[in-house]
């Protein structure tokens, strides 16, 4: 156990300080540290949008939410988080079409792949306006040895082809969300 070097100290009205029993803190102090330093730390960074996107009516990619300056130590592990009420496809869409959520490091569509969510929609015949893909999508970094230092993430949402028109849902209660977390050492 971590803790076996731990000692208690005793004080009491009138015990003079003297180097051992400072020693003996300092000890403590550094143990304690130590020992918590790979713990997680909890949330770095959080973005939150409450209204839609505008209209998307093309195969273009469109970034839908980012946060900048994420600076993490080394040998971390880091938890993306991005969540969605979902994408709103106005007037239906082929079926064959295919949607996805893409988290790069940067702000650039292209630039450093982190993770993909793909999905595709039910058989639209004439069935109209129709809302898909809403949850949570998670994916774990590890900071590496180097760590992260004053990053920018970015997510992406695309659709394969078409024209109708589409968006990412969000509004005041019901917000879209990227967070990124510090899960504890790697």
């Amino acid at each position: 156990m971590a803790y076996e070097t731990y000692n208690q100290i005793a004080w009491s009205d009138g015990t003079p300080i003297s180097s051992d029993r400072l020693q003996q803190m300092s000890t403590n102090s550094e143990l304690i540290k130590t020992t918590t330093e790979g713990y997680a730390k909890g949330v770095l960074k959080y973005a939150e949008i409450g209204s839609n996107t505008a209209d998307i009516a093309n195969a273009t990619e469109v970034d839908v939410i980012s946060f900048t300056g994420l600076t993490v130590g080394s040998s971390r592990w880091i938890r993306f988080t991005f969540n969605t009420p979902g994408i709103k496809i106005d007037d239906g869409d082929e079926e064959e079409n295919q949607y996805h959520f893409r988290l790069v490091e940067g702000t650039a569509y292209a630039s450093g792949r982190i993770a993909e969510w793909n999905f595709g929609i039910p058989d639209s015949n004439g069935m109209g306006a129709k809302q898909i893909a809403g949850g949570s999508y998670t994916v774990f970094l590890d900071s590496s040895a180097t760590g992260i230092d004053n990053k920018t993430y970015t997510i992406f949402v695309k659709r394969s082809a078409g024209t109708n028109v589409y968006k990412v849902l969000g509004n005041p209660t019901s917000t879209t969300q990227l967070f990124a977390e510090d899960c504890g050492a790697s």
